[in-house]
Protein backbone atom coordinates (compact mmCIF):
# COMPACT_ATOMS: atom_id res chain seq x y z
CA UNK A 1 0.00 0.00 0.00
CA UNK A 2 2.93 2.43 0.80
CA UNK A 3 4.40 2.42 -3.05
CA UNK A 4 1.08 3.46 -4.72
CA UNK A 5 0.26 7.30 -4.36
CA UNK A 6 -2.17 8.71 -2.27
CA UNK A 7 -4.56 9.44 -4.63
CA UNK A 8 -4.68 5.31 -5.78
CA UNK A 9 -5.38 3.89 -2.18
CA UNK A 10 -8.55 4.49 -1.99
CA UNK A 11 -9.39 2.33 -4.41
CA UNK A 12 -7.31 -0.35 -3.20
CA UNK A 13 -8.71 -0.11 -0.10
CA UNK A 14 -12.06 -0.98 -1.28
CA UNK A 15 -10.53 -3.63 -3.06
CA UNK A 16 -9.18 -5.10 0.02
CA UNK A 17 -12.66 -4.47 1.71
CA UNK A 18 -14.57 -6.29 -0.61
CA UNK A 19 -12.18 -9.09 -0.91
CA UNK A 20 -11.70 -9.79 2.56
CA UNK A 21 -16.04 -9.90 2.98
CA UNK A 22 -16.84 -11.98 -0.14
CA UNK A 23 -13.32 -14.52 0.73
CA UNK A 24 -15.21 -15.68 3.69
CA UNK A 25 -11.87 -16.85 5.39
CA UNK A 26 -11.39 -15.06 9.15
CA UNK A 27 -8.08 -17.00 9.62
CA UNK A 28 -6.20 -15.11 6.82
CA UNK A 29 -8.31 -11.44 7.42
CA UNK A 30 -6.61 -11.95 11.50
CA UNK A 31 -3.41 -12.70 9.88
CA UNK A 32 -3.73 -9.26 7.32
CA UNK A 33 -4.87 -7.14 10.69
CA UNK A 34 -1.67 -8.75 12.63
CA UNK A 35 0.63 -7.54 10.33
CA UNK A 36 -1.04 -4.27 9.68
CA UNK A 37 -0.79 -3.56 13.62
CA UNK A 38 2.67 -5.03 12.89
CA UNK A 39 3.88 -2.09 10.27
CA UNK A 40 1.84 0.76 12.03
CA UNK A 41 3.52 0.52 15.39
CA UNK A 42 6.81 0.02 13.52
CA UNK A 43 6.09 2.87 12.12
CA UNK A 44 5.13 4.77 15.02
CA UNK A 45 7.87 3.62 17.49
CA UNK A 46 10.40 6.84 17.45
CA UNK A 47 13.74 6.40 15.35
CA UNK A 48 17.13 5.61 17.20
CA UNK A 49 19.07 8.13 18.33
CA UNK A 50 21.69 9.60 15.95
CA UNK A 51 25.16 9.60 16.83
CA UNK A 52 26.57 12.59 17.03
CA UNK A 53 30.67 13.10 17.56
CA UNK A 54 30.12 16.59 18.77
CA UNK A 55 28.25 18.66 20.68
CA UNK A 56 25.72 19.76 17.96
CA UNK A 57 25.56 19.37 13.92
CA UNK A 58 25.60 22.74 11.71
CA UNK A 59 22.66 23.82 10.15
CA UNK A 60 23.81 22.36 6.70
CA UNK A 61 24.59 18.84 8.18
CA UNK A 62 23.37 16.40 5.72
CA UNK A 63 21.89 14.28 8.23
CA UNK A 64 19.24 16.51 9.62
CA UNK A 65 17.62 16.02 5.83
CA UNK A 66 17.59 13.19 6.29
CA UNK A 67 15.87 12.96 9.35
CA UNK A 68 13.15 15.20 7.80
CA UNK A 69 13.19 12.51 4.94
CA UNK A 70 12.88 9.81 7.52
CA UNK A 71 10.16 10.90 9.40
CA UNK A 72 8.21 11.80 6.18
CA UNK A 73 8.57 7.77 5.31
CA UNK A 74 7.24 7.02 8.37
CA UNK A 75 4.49 9.02 8.13
CA UNK A 76 3.23 7.77 5.19
CA UNK A 77 4.17 4.32 6.35
CA UNK A 78 1.58 4.66 9.39
CA UNK A 79 -1.16 5.90 6.55
CA UNK A 80 -0.46 3.28 4.94
CA UNK A 81 -0.71 0.92 7.48
CA UNK A 82 -3.73 2.62 8.76
CA UNK A 83 -5.75 2.49 5.81
CA UNK A 84 -5.30 -1.52 5.36
CA UNK A 85 -6.51 -1.85 9.21
CA UNK A 86 -9.67 0.28 7.99
CA UNK A 87 -10.08 -1.33 5.18
CA UNK A 88 -9.95 -5.09 6.99
CA UNK A 89 -12.02 -3.78 9.71
CA UNK A 90 -14.98 -2.14 7.20
CA UNK A 91 -15.25 -5.57 5.28
CA UNK A 92 -16.33 -7.46 8.60
CA UNK A 93 -14.86 -10.61 8.20
CA UNK A 94 -12.98 -10.16 11.68
CA UNK A 95 -14.33 -12.85 14.11
CA UNK A 96 -16.01 -11.16 16.85
CA UNK A 97 -14.36 -13.14 19.59
CA UNK A 98 -10.79 -13.09 17.73
CA UNK A 99 -7.79 -11.39 19.86
CA UNK A 100 -6.61 -8.98 16.69
CA UNK A 101 -9.67 -6.68 17.52
CA UNK A 102 -8.31 -6.35 20.59
CA UNK A 103 -4.39 -5.80 18.85
CA UNK A 104 -6.33 -2.94 16.53
CA UNK A 105 -7.54 -1.50 19.40
CA UNK A 106 -4.90 -0.85 21.33
CA UNK A 107 -2.80 0.57 18.32
CA UNK A 108 -5.32 2.62 17.30
CA UNK A 109 -6.10 4.35 21.05
CA UNK A 110 -2.80 6.40 21.09
CA UNK A 111 -3.52 7.95 17.86
CA UNK A 112 -7.14 9.38 19.08
CA UNK A 113 -4.71 12.46 21.07
CA UNK A 114 -2.27 13.30 17.94
CA UNK A 115 -4.44 16.36 17.17
CA UNK A 116 -1.17 17.17 14.84
CA UNK A 117 -2.28 14.91 11.97
CA UNK A 118 -5.68 14.90 11.49
CA UNK A 119 -6.22 12.43 8.57
CA UNK A 120 -4.71 9.60 10.29
CA UNK A 121 -6.45 10.23 13.29
CA UNK A 122 -9.89 10.30 11.28
CA UNK A 123 -8.76 6.96 10.17
CA UNK A 124 -8.50 5.72 13.88
CA UNK A 125 -12.10 6.79 14.71
CA UNK A 126 -13.38 4.78 11.61
CA UNK A 127 -11.58 2.06 12.33
CA UNK A 128 -12.96 1.96 15.95
CA UNK A 129 -16.00 2.59 14.32
CA UNK A 130 -16.52 0.07 12.80
CA UNK A 131 -15.32 -2.12 15.12
CA UNK A 132 -17.95 -1.47 17.60
CA UNK A 133 -20.42 -1.50 14.70
CA UNK A 134 -19.53 -5.42 14.49
CA UNK A 135 -18.46 -6.19 18.04
CA UNK A 136 -21.84 -8.01 19.51
CA UNK A 137 -24.04 -9.90 17.13
CA UNK A 138 -26.48 -9.38 15.20
CA UNK A 139 -30.08 -9.82 16.84
CA UNK A 140 -31.32 -13.42 16.64
CA UNK A 141 -32.29 -16.86 17.86
CA UNK A 142 -29.28 -17.97 17.57
CA UNK A 143 -25.45 -17.46 17.88
CA UNK A 144 -23.76 -16.89 14.34
CA UNK A 145 -20.49 -17.94 16.37
CA UNK A 146 -21.86 -20.95 17.66
CA UNK A 147 -21.26 -24.54 16.06
CA UNK A 148 -24.61 -25.64 14.60
CA UNK A 149 -24.01 -29.23 16.97
CA UNK A 150 -23.06 -27.62 19.88
CA UNK A 151 -25.58 -28.45 22.75
CA UNK A 152 -27.39 -25.52 24.15
CA UNK A 153 -26.02 -24.82 27.40
CA UNK A 154 -22.59 -25.07 26.02
CA UNK A 155 -23.95 -22.51 23.44
CA UNK A 156 -25.93 -20.57 25.77
CA UNK A 157 -22.27 -20.14 27.82
CA UNK A 158 -20.54 -19.30 24.43
CA UNK A 159 -22.50 -16.55 24.18
CA UNK A 160 -22.40 -15.51 27.74
CA UNK A 161 -18.13 -15.80 27.45
CA UNK A 162 -18.41 -13.31 24.07
CA UNK A 163 -21.11 -10.95 25.61
CA UNK A 164 -18.93 -10.64 28.58
CA UNK A 165 -15.69 -10.05 26.68
CA UNK A 166 -17.54 -7.77 24.08
CA UNK A 167 -18.59 -5.34 27.66
CA UNK A 168 -15.24 -4.93 28.56
CA UNK A 169 -13.80 -4.26 25.36
CA UNK A 170 -16.07 -2.10 24.88
CA UNK A 171 -16.57 -0.25 28.38
CA UNK A 172 -12.27 0.53 27.42
CA UNK A 173 -12.57 1.68 24.18
CA UNK A 174 -15.60 4.27 26.01
CA UNK A 175 -12.55 5.30 28.68
CA UNK A 176 -10.31 5.39 25.74
CA UNK A 177 -12.73 8.06 23.39
CA UNK A 178 -13.30 10.02 26.45
CA UNK A 179 -10.09 10.48 27.86
CA UNK A 180 -9.22 11.94 24.07
CA UNK A 181 -11.83 14.87 23.93
CA UNK A 182 -9.33 17.26 24.12
CA UNK A 183 -6.90 16.58 21.12
CA UNK A 184 -9.40 16.01 18.80
CA UNK A 185 -8.95 17.73 15.44
CA UNK A 186 -11.65 20.19 13.85
CA UNK A 187 -11.55 18.31 10.89
CA UNK A 188 -12.06 14.66 13.08
CA UNK A 189 -14.80 16.19 14.56
CA UNK A 190 -17.47 13.91 12.72
CA UNK A 191 -15.90 11.32 12.67
CA UNK A 192 -15.27 10.92 16.18
CA UNK A 193 -19.18 12.36 16.72
CA UNK A 194 -19.77 8.92 14.88
CA UNK A 195 -17.85 6.70 17.27
CA UNK A 196 -19.47 7.94 20.14
CA UNK A 197 -23.24 7.51 18.11
CA UNK A 198 -21.82 3.76 17.97
CA UNK A 199 -20.74 3.26 21.37
CA UNK A 200 -24.14 4.83 22.02
CA UNK A 201 -25.92 2.15 19.77
CA UNK A 202 -23.47 -1.08 20.96
CA UNK A 203 -24.91 -0.45 24.13
CA UNK A 204 -21.18 0.12 25.49
CA UNK A 205 -20.85 0.98 29.53
CA UNK A 206 -23.12 2.24 31.60
CA UNK A 207 -26.18 4.99 31.36
CA UNK A 208 -23.47 7.10 33.86
CA UNK A 209 -21.34 6.69 32.35
CA UNK A 210 -21.63 7.08 28.80
CA UNK A 211 -24.09 10.60 29.99
CA UNK A 212 -20.75 12.29 32.08
CA UNK A 213 -18.75 11.56 29.33
CA UNK A 214 -20.59 12.78 26.05
CA UNK A 215 -23.39 14.74 26.98
CA UNK A 216 -21.76 17.68 26.95
CA UNK A 217 -19.51 17.41 23.51
CA UNK A 218 -22.56 16.37 21.95
CA UNK A 219 -24.61 19.24 23.20
CA UNK A 220 -22.00 21.19 21.80
CA UNK A 221 -21.09 19.23 18.70
CA UNK A 222 -24.68 19.80 17.66
CA UNK A 223 -24.07 24.03 17.69
CA UNK A 224 -20.88 23.38 15.53
CA UNK A 225 -20.29 25.14 12.54
CA UNK A 226 -19.85 22.46 10.11
CA UNK A 227 -22.73 20.40 9.08
CA UNK A 228 -21.53 17.15 9.56
CA UNK A 229 -20.05 17.74 13.27
CA UNK A 230 -23.42 18.96 13.59
CA UNK A 231 -25.60 16.16 12.26
CA UNK A 232 -22.97 13.31 13.93
CA UNK A 233 -23.70 15.27 17.59
CA UNK A 234 -27.46 15.47 16.98
CA UNK A 235 -27.63 11.92 16.01
CA UNK A 236 -25.34 10.87 19.05
CA UNK A 237 -27.95 12.86 21.76
CA UNK A 238 -30.71 10.99 19.81
CA UNK A 239 -28.91 7.68 20.24
CA UNK A 240 -28.69 8.47 23.76
CA UNK A 241 -32.22 9.50 24.57
CA UNK A 242 -32.97 6.44 23.20
CA UNK A 243 -31.01 4.26 25.25
CA UNK A 244 -32.74 6.35 28.21
CA UNK A 245 -35.75 5.46 27.14
CA UNK A 246 -35.52 2.03 26.46
CA UNK A 247 -33.09 1.13 29.86
CA UNK A 248 -33.29 3.58 32.56
CA UNK A 249 -36.21 3.05 35.05
CA UNK A 250 -38.03 6.57 34.37
CA UNK A 251 -36.92 6.67 30.85
CA UNK A 252 -36.45 10.20 28.99
CA UNK A 253 -38.00 11.83 32.20
CA UNK A 254 -34.33 10.74 33.89
CA UNK A 255 -32.06 12.50 31.05
CA UNK A 256 -33.90 15.71 30.64
CA UNK A 257 -32.18 16.31 34.16
CA UNK A 258 -28.70 14.96 32.66
CA UNK A 259 -28.89 17.25 30.27
CA UNK A 260 -30.39 20.40 32.23
CA UNK A 261 -26.94 19.84 33.97
CA UNK A 262 -25.03 21.78 31.36
CA UNK A 263 -27.07 24.65 32.47
CA UNK A 264 -24.44 25.07 35.51
CA UNK A 265 -21.38 25.96 33.09
CA UNK A 266 -20.21 28.79 33.07
CA UNK A 267 -19.81 29.46 29.57
CA UNK A 268 -22.97 30.99 27.36
CA UNK A 269 -22.09 28.63 24.36
CA UNK A 270 -22.50 25.27 27.25
CA UNK A 271 -25.82 27.22 28.24
CA UNK A 272 -27.38 27.70 24.60
CA UNK A 273 -25.95 24.44 23.52
CA UNK A 274 -27.51 22.80 26.47
CA UNK A 275 -31.07 24.42 25.80
CA UNK A 276 -31.01 23.54 22.32
CA UNK A 277 -30.31 19.95 23.29
CA UNK A 278 -33.59 19.85 25.69
CA UNK A 279 -35.78 22.02 23.83
CA UNK A 280 -34.62 18.97 20.70
CA UNK A 281 -35.58 15.92 23.27
CA UNK A 282 -39.00 17.97 24.22
CA UNK A 283 -39.83 18.08 20.74
CA UNK A 284 -38.86 14.34 19.89
CA UNK A 285 -40.46 12.99 22.75
CA UNK A 286 -43.46 14.85 22.83
CA UNK A 287 -46.46 12.25 22.51
CA UNK A 288 -44.54 10.07 25.35
CA UNK A 289 -45.10 13.13 27.53
CA UNK A 290 -49.08 12.98 27.04
CA UNK A 291 -49.29 9.16 28.52
CA UNK A 292 -45.94 9.67 31.08
CA UNK A 293 -46.91 12.34 33.57
CA UNK A 294 -43.88 12.35 35.18
CA UNK A 295 -41.67 13.22 31.42
CA UNK A 296 -45.36 16.06 31.64
CA UNK A 297 -44.26 17.60 34.83
CA UNK A 298 -40.62 17.21 34.00
CA UNK A 299 -40.81 19.02 30.77
CA UNK A 300 -43.47 22.00 32.55
CA UNK A 301 -41.02 22.23 35.18
CA UNK A 302 -38.69 23.63 32.62
CA UNK A 303 -40.84 27.16 32.37
CA UNK A 304 -42.77 26.96 35.71
CA UNK A 305 -42.11 25.67 39.03
CA UNK A 306 -45.23 25.01 41.21
CA UNK A 307 -45.38 26.58 44.39
CA UNK A 308 -46.94 28.25 47.01
CA UNK A 309 -46.62 32.22 47.47
CA UNK A 310 -43.29 32.62 49.40
CA UNK A 311 -42.02 28.58 48.45
CA UNK A 312 -42.26 29.50 45.09
CA UNK A 313 -40.62 32.92 45.34
CA UNK A 314 -37.41 31.27 47.16
CA UNK A 315 -36.79 28.42 45.05
CA UNK A 316 -37.03 31.11 42.07
CA UNK A 317 -34.36 33.38 44.10
CA UNK A 318 -32.27 30.32 45.05
CA UNK A 319 -31.54 29.29 41.35
CA UNK A 320 -31.58 33.41 39.87
CA UNK A 321 -27.82 34.17 41.01
CA UNK A 322 -26.81 31.39 39.22
CA UNK A 323 -28.88 31.20 35.83
CA UNK A 324 -28.55 34.72 35.27
CA UNK A 325 -25.38 37.42 35.35
CA UNK A 326 -26.36 41.73 35.70
CA UNK A 327 -25.34 43.54 32.26
CA UNK A 328 -26.71 44.10 28.89
CA UNK A 329 -27.54 41.31 26.71
CA UNK A 330 -24.72 41.52 24.87
CA UNK A 331 -22.23 38.92 22.62
CA UNK A 332 -18.49 38.41 23.39
CA UNK A 333 -17.70 39.29 19.72
CA UNK A 334 -17.99 42.47 18.04
CA UNK A 335 -19.71 41.75 15.41
CA UNK A 336 -22.86 43.96 13.87
CA UNK A 337 -26.44 41.95 13.65
CA UNK A 338 -29.05 42.92 11.13
CA UNK A 339 -31.98 45.18 12.67
CA UNK A 340 -30.12 47.21 15.08
CA UNK A 341 -32.22 49.92 15.26
CA UNK A 342 -34.37 49.79 17.95
CA UNK A 343 -37.30 52.39 18.12
CA UNK A 344 -37.49 53.53 14.72
CA UNK A 345 -38.93 50.22 13.75
CA UNK A 346 -41.47 49.78 16.07
CA UNK A 347 -45.12 51.28 16.31
CA UNK A 348 -46.22 54.13 18.60
CA UNK A 349 -48.21 51.56 21.01
CA UNK A 350 -44.83 49.64 21.02
CA UNK A 351 -42.76 52.40 22.12
CA UNK A 352 -45.44 53.70 24.27
CA UNK A 353 -46.14 49.94 25.97
CA UNK A 354 -41.95 50.05 26.83
CA UNK A 355 -41.34 53.93 27.51
CA UNK A 356 -42.28 53.00 31.30
CA UNK A 357 -39.74 50.50 31.83
CA UNK A 358 -36.05 51.94 32.23
CA UNK A 359 -32.92 50.81 31.34
CA UNK A 360 -32.13 48.65 34.20
CA UNK A 361 -32.17 44.97 34.19
CA UNK A 362 -35.02 43.48 35.96
CA UNK A 363 -35.86 40.11 37.05
CA UNK A 364 -38.93 37.65 36.33
CA UNK A 365 -40.80 37.74 39.64
CA UNK A 366 -42.42 34.61 41.57
CA UNK A 367 -46.51 34.69 41.63
CA UNK A 368 -48.17 32.76 44.21
CA UNK A 369 -49.35 29.66 41.58
CA UNK A 370 -45.63 29.15 40.20
CA UNK A 371 -42.15 30.74 39.86
CA UNK A 372 -39.96 30.59 36.65
CA UNK A 373 -38.45 27.46 35.91
CA UNK A 374 -34.93 27.28 34.20
CA UNK A 375 -35.50 28.13 30.97
CA UNK A 376 -37.79 31.04 32.04
CA UNK A 377 -34.74 32.71 33.81
CA UNK A 378 -32.59 32.27 31.04
CA UNK A 379 -34.95 34.60 29.01
CA UNK A 380 -32.77 37.42 30.60
CA UNK A 381 -29.59 36.53 30.71
CA UNK A 382 -26.67 38.61 29.86
CA UNK A 383 -26.01 37.10 26.64
CA UNK A 384 -27.90 36.81 23.60
CA UNK A 385 -26.76 33.53 22.44
CA UNK A 386 -28.69 32.60 25.52
CA UNK A 387 -31.69 34.16 24.88
CA UNK A 388 -32.10 33.09 21.68
CA UNK A 389 -32.22 29.82 22.63
CA UNK A 390 -33.93 30.22 25.53
CA UNK A 391 -36.93 32.06 23.12
CA UNK A 392 -36.24 28.36 20.75
CA UNK A 393 -36.92 26.36 23.72
CA UNK A 394 -40.13 28.54 24.67
CA UNK A 395 -41.16 28.43 21.19
CA UNK A 396 -41.28 24.78 20.82
CA UNK A 397 -43.42 24.75 23.81
CA UNK A 398 -46.29 26.52 22.71
CA UNK A 399 -45.99 23.82 20.07
CA UNK A 400 -45.83 20.80 22.05
CA UNK A 401 -48.29 21.63 24.94
CA UNK A 402 -51.84 21.35 24.68
CA UNK A 403 -54.24 24.29 25.74
CA UNK A 404 -53.91 23.44 29.68
CA UNK A 405 -50.42 22.51 30.40
CA UNK A 406 -48.96 25.62 28.59
CA UNK A 407 -51.73 27.48 30.52
CA UNK A 408 -50.01 26.35 33.86
CA UNK A 409 -46.49 27.53 32.63
CA UNK A 410 -48.07 30.99 32.13
CA UNK A 411 -47.25 32.25 35.61
CA UNK A 412 -43.44 31.63 35.19
CA UNK A 413 -43.42 32.06 32.16
CA UNK A 414 -44.78 35.33 31.20
CA UNK A 415 -43.33 37.91 33.14
CA UNK A 416 -39.95 36.68 32.57
CA UNK A 417 -40.84 36.58 28.74
CA UNK A 418 -41.92 40.45 28.86
CA UNK A 419 -39.13 41.48 31.56
CA UNK A 420 -36.75 39.69 28.31
CA UNK A 421 -38.57 42.32 26.17
CA UNK A 422 -38.27 45.15 28.05
CA UNK A 423 -34.65 45.30 28.52
CA UNK A 424 -33.79 44.52 25.23
CA UNK A 425 -31.25 46.27 23.28
CA UNK A 426 -31.79 44.82 19.89
CA UNK A 427 -34.77 44.73 17.71
CA UNK A 428 -34.24 41.44 17.26
CA UNK A 429 -35.22 40.07 20.86
CA UNK A 430 -37.96 41.99 21.10
CA UNK A 431 -39.49 40.66 17.92
CA UNK A 432 -39.08 37.04 18.63
CA UNK A 433 -40.55 37.70 22.43
CA UNK A 434 -43.83 38.80 20.75
CA UNK A 435 -43.85 36.24 18.14
CA UNK A 436 -44.20 34.16 20.92
CA UNK A 437 -46.83 36.35 23.30
CA UNK A 438 -48.95 36.34 20.43
CA UNK A 439 -48.93 32.21 20.15
CA UNK A 440 -50.15 32.16 23.89
CA UNK A 441 -52.73 34.69 23.39
CA UNK A 442 -54.51 32.49 21.00
CA UNK A 443 -53.63 29.51 22.37
CA UNK A 444 -54.90 30.21 25.89
CA UNK A 445 -56.73 33.06 25.62
CA UNK A 446 -56.76 36.65 26.79
CA UNK A 447 -57.95 36.11 30.24
CA UNK A 448 -55.36 33.54 31.29
CA UNK A 449 -52.72 35.64 29.73
CA UNK A 450 -54.15 38.88 31.35
CA UNK A 451 -53.99 37.41 34.77
CA UNK A 452 -50.22 36.82 34.80
CA UNK A 453 -49.45 39.87 32.79
CA UNK A 454 -47.16 42.48 34.72
CA UNK A 455 -49.16 45.68 35.28
CA UNK A 456 -46.62 47.79 34.28
CA UNK A 457 -46.38 46.35 31.07
CA UNK A 458 -50.01 46.46 30.34
CA UNK A 459 -49.70 48.63 27.05
CA UNK A 460 -47.37 45.98 25.98
CA UNK A 461 -50.47 43.16 26.22
CA UNK A 462 -53.16 46.15 24.64
CA UNK A 463 -50.72 46.52 21.66
CA UNK A 464 -50.36 42.63 21.13
CA UNK A 465 -54.45 42.17 21.60
CA UNK A 466 -55.03 45.01 19.33
CA UNK A 467 -52.70 43.72 16.29
CA UNK A 468 -54.33 39.90 17.10
CA UNK A 469 -57.61 41.77 16.61
CA UNK A 470 -56.77 43.52 13.86
CA UNK A 471 -55.15 40.40 12.10
CA UNK A 472 -58.39 38.28 12.56
CA UNK A 473 -60.44 41.25 11.22
CA UNK A 474 -58.47 41.37 8.02
CA UNK A 475 -58.71 38.04 7.74
CA UNK A 476 -62.13 37.80 7.71
CA UNK A 477 -62.72 40.72 5.35
CA UNK A 478 -60.56 38.69 2.63
CA UNK A 479 -62.69 35.52 3.60
CA UNK A 480 -65.71 36.99 2.82
CA UNK A 481 -64.25 38.79 -0.13
CA UNK A 482 -63.57 35.58 -1.83
CA UNK A 483 -66.72 34.33 -0.85
CA UNK A 484 -68.14 36.70 -2.97
CA UNK A 485 -65.71 35.40 -5.53
CA UNK A 486 -63.32 38.56 -5.76
CA UNK A 487 -60.19 36.80 -4.12
CA UNK A 488 -60.73 32.87 -4.51
CA UNK A 489 -57.04 32.42 -5.96
CA UNK A 490 -55.96 34.34 -2.83
CA UNK A 491 -57.80 32.29 -0.59
CA UNK A 492 -56.46 28.93 -2.04
CA UNK A 493 -52.94 30.39 -1.92
CA UNK A 494 -53.57 31.69 1.80
CA UNK A 495 -55.91 28.99 3.46
CA UNK A 496 -53.88 26.09 2.75
CA UNK A 497 -52.36 25.52 5.91
CA UNK A 498 -55.72 25.75 8.31
CA UNK A 499 -55.95 26.76 11.98
CA UNK A 500 -57.66 23.48 13.12
CA UNK A 501 -54.80 21.35 13.54
CA UNK A 502 -54.37 19.96 9.85
CA UNK A 503 -51.34 21.41 8.71
CA UNK A 504 -47.62 19.68 8.37
CA UNK A 505 -45.81 18.11 11.15
CA UNK A 506 -42.93 20.66 11.46
CA UNK A 507 -39.20 19.47 11.33
CA UNK A 508 -37.31 20.46 14.82
CA UNK A 509 -35.27 23.15 13.28
CA UNK A 510 -38.61 24.68 11.88
CA UNK A 511 -40.25 24.43 15.34
CA UNK A 512 -37.34 25.76 16.90
CA UNK A 513 -35.70 28.83 14.99
CA UNK A 514 -37.57 31.85 14.31
CA UNK A 515 -37.48 32.42 10.03
CA UNK A 516 -37.13 35.97 9.09
CA UNK A 517 -40.41 36.47 8.08
CA UNK A 518 -42.13 35.22 11.19
CA UNK A 519 -39.87 37.64 13.01
CA UNK A 520 -41.15 40.22 10.92
CA UNK A 521 -44.96 39.66 11.46
CA UNK A 522 -45.88 37.94 8.32
CA UNK A 523 -46.40 34.07 10.20
CA UNK A 524 -46.30 34.50 13.50
CA UNK A 525 -49.86 32.74 13.62
CA UNK A 526 -48.82 29.60 12.31
CA UNK A 527 -49.03 27.30 15.01
CA UNK A 528 -51.82 27.44 16.86
CA UNK A 529 -52.67 23.80 17.89
CA UNK A 530 -53.28 21.40 20.14
CA UNK A 531 -50.19 19.36 18.65
CA UNK A 532 -47.03 20.55 16.41
CA UNK A 533 -48.81 20.92 13.90
CA UNK A 534 -48.03 24.17 11.89
CA UNK A 535 -50.94 25.93 10.09
CA UNK A 536 -50.89 28.87 7.75
CA UNK A 537 -48.55 29.71 4.66
CA UNK A 538 -47.02 33.07 4.65
CA UNK A 539 -50.05 34.44 2.18
CA UNK A 540 -51.67 35.82 5.29
CA UNK A 541 -54.48 33.02 5.65
CA UNK A 542 -53.53 29.36 6.89
CA UNK A 543 -56.58 29.11 9.73
CA UNK A 544 -58.62 30.73 12.24
CA UNK A 545 -55.81 31.75 14.54
CA UNK A 546 -53.01 32.79 11.74
CA UNK A 547 -51.93 36.23 11.46
CA UNK A 548 -52.25 39.02 8.43
CA UNK A 549 -49.17 38.91 6.74
CA UNK A 550 -49.40 42.56 5.70
CA UNK A 551 -51.00 44.05 9.15
CA UNK A 552 -48.51 42.04 11.33
CA UNK A 553 -45.76 43.06 9.09
CA UNK A 554 -46.59 46.78 8.95
CA UNK A 555 -47.20 47.17 12.83
CA UNK A 556 -44.12 45.67 13.62
CA UNK A 557 -41.90 47.39 11.42
CA UNK A 558 -44.25 50.57 11.28
CA UNK A 559 -44.43 50.64 7.68
CA UNK A 560 -47.47 53.26 6.31
CA UNK A 561 -49.45 51.83 3.60
CA UNK A 562 -47.75 52.93 0.38
CA UNK A 563 -44.98 51.10 1.75
CA UNK A 564 -46.81 47.95 2.12
CA UNK A 565 -47.81 48.12 -1.37
CA UNK A 566 -44.39 48.27 -2.38
CA UNK A 567 -43.28 45.38 -0.66
CA UNK A 568 -45.96 43.13 -1.48
CA UNK A 569 -45.12 43.98 -5.23
CA UNK A 570 -41.31 43.74 -5.58
CA UNK A 571 -40.12 42.31 -1.92
CA UNK A 572 -39.36 45.49 -0.56
CA UNK A 573 -38.42 47.30 -3.46
CA UNK A 574 -39.88 50.25 -4.91
CA UNK A 575 -42.75 49.21 -7.74
CA UNK A 576 -41.76 50.81 -11.07
CA UNK A 577 -44.06 53.63 -11.68
CA UNK A 578 -42.91 54.69 -7.83
CA UNK A 579 -39.37 54.65 -9.14
CA UNK A 580 -40.75 56.51 -12.30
Amino acid sequence: MEALPADARPGVAAAISATARAAGAPKTVASAVRKAVRRLLEASAPPPPAASGDDGAPADDPSVAMDVEEAAVRADLRHAAADVALALAASGALPRTAPERTLLHRAMAPVLTERADAVLQKKAYRTLTHLVATARPPPGPADADADAGADATAAAAAAAAAAAAADEALSTLVTDVAAAVGETAASARSTRAALVTALITARAGTLPALSSAFVAELALGARDAAAKTRAGATAGLAALARRYAADAPGGVADFLPVLAAGLGGRSHAMLAATLTAMAKVMYDYRGEAVADARLAATVDGLFCVPGEGGDAAAAAAATRDAAMAGGSDSDDSDEEEEGAEDDDAEDDDDEDAMADTGAARRTPSASSTGAPGVVSLLLVHDKREVIRSALGAVKVATLILDRPRLTATLPGLVPALVTASAVATKAEIRLRVRVVLERLLRKCGEGPLAAVFPAEHAKLLAAIRKRHARALASRKAAREGAADGGGASGAAGGGGGGGSGGGRALAFDQAFAFAPEETHGRAAGAGDHGGVDAGGGGGGGGGDDGDDGGAMEAELLGLDAADRRRRGRGGGRAAPADRR
